[in-house]
C-alpha cells in the first residue's frame, strides 16, 4: 500500500443496525400472513425466487381455497397448484406433511399458541424434528414473536 493512502475500517453488523436504528428508529414488525401461510410461503421459497414462490402461494390458495382444504388434497393436486414455483414434486409432499403434522398435534392450522409461550419454548417447538424442514422451522421462529419482543430485529 502507498504512504499516505487511508484504509477502510471493517464496519460490524451490529455498527451498521445501531446507525440504522439511530436514523429511522425501530423497526416495527407487521405479520404478513398468518404463521401456518408464513410455513408455506417458505417451503415453497426454497431455490426459488419470491416471485415464484409468491405466485406458487397463490395458486395453491387459488386452487384450494384454504390451507385448510390443502390438509385433505391429494398431493399430485397440491404439486400442481405449485409447479409455477419449481420443484413442486419434492416441495407439495413437505407441505402437506407439514400442515398434517400441525393438525395431528394441534387439532388446526392455528400457530398463534406459540406467542405465548416462553421464547425457549417456541422454539422448541419449532425446531422438534417432527416439524418438518430445517429453514421452515427457523423461518417460523423468526416469523412467530415472542410477546414480550417489542418489535425490530428478532433475537435468535
Amino acid at each position: 500500500m502507498s504512504k499516505g493512502r487511508k484504509t477502510a475500517r471493517s464496519v460490524t453488523a451490529g455498527e451498521v443496525l445501531t446507525w440504522l436504528l439511530v436514523e429511522y428508529g425501530p423497526l416495527r414488525w407487521k405479520r404478513r400472513r398468518e404463521p401456518v401461510a408464513e410455513l408455506v410461503t417458505t417451503i415453497l421459497s426454497q431455490h426459488t425466487s419470491d416471485i415464484n414462490s409468491e405466485r406458487a402461494y397463490d395458486s395453491l390458495i387459488a386452487r384450494f381455497g384454504s390451507l385448510e382444504a390443502v390438509v385433505v388434497a391429494d398431493v399430485g393436486e397440491i404439486a400442481s397448484a405449485v409447479r409455477s414455483g419449481g420443484l413442486a414434486q419434492q416441495k407439495a409432499p413437505r407441505i402437506k406433511e407439514a400442515l398434517n403434522r400441525i393438525v395431528e398435534e394441534r387439532g388446526s392450522l392455528d400457530l398463534d399458541f406459540l406467542q405465548n409461550l416462553p421464547l425457549s419454548e417456541a422454539k422448541a417447538w419449532l425446531t422438534s424434528p417432527r416439524r418438518g424442514q430445517e429453514d421452515s422451522r427457523r423461518h417460523l421462529v423468526l416469523l412467530i414473536r415472542h410477546a414480550g419482543d417489542g418489535g425490530g430485529y428478532p433475537r435468535l
